[in-house]
């Protein structure tokens, strides 16, 4: 069993090690969107607009980062993603003429 602790000792340090890259990646992250924030502020954005820029923003970035993962996948999904929305949100006005429809008899 003592084999095996300076193994153990060394997985968990690099464990670690790992923890501390990652959480210093994650504050330059943060650090990048609140430069970002406040450029969008001088340039007189609202904070809604902010907001709603940040979001889609962080949006089109996940995106952009599953794509390039799987390019053919990730566009076969895109294409039936939009297909279906545009079935739902036909539906959606199928239905409300429908029931206009009926208000109007």
């Amino acid at each position: 069993m003592s084999n095996r602790a300076p193994r153990r000792i060394e997985l968990a340090n690099a464990i670690d090690e790992y923890d501390r890259l990652i959480a210093e990646h994650n504050e330059s992250k943060a650090e990048t969107f609140t430069c970002y924030r406040a450029k969008l502020e001088e340039e007189g954005f609202t904070k809604a607009e902010i907001k709603l820029e940040l979001a889609a923003a962080k949006a089109a970035i996940r995106r952009r980062q599953k794509s390039m993962k799987d390019p053919q996948s990730f566009e076969e999904k895109d294409v039936l993603t939009d297909e279906i929305f545009e079935q739902i949100k036909a539906g959606i006005v199928d239905a409300t003429r429908m029931r206009a429809a009926r208000g109007q008899q």
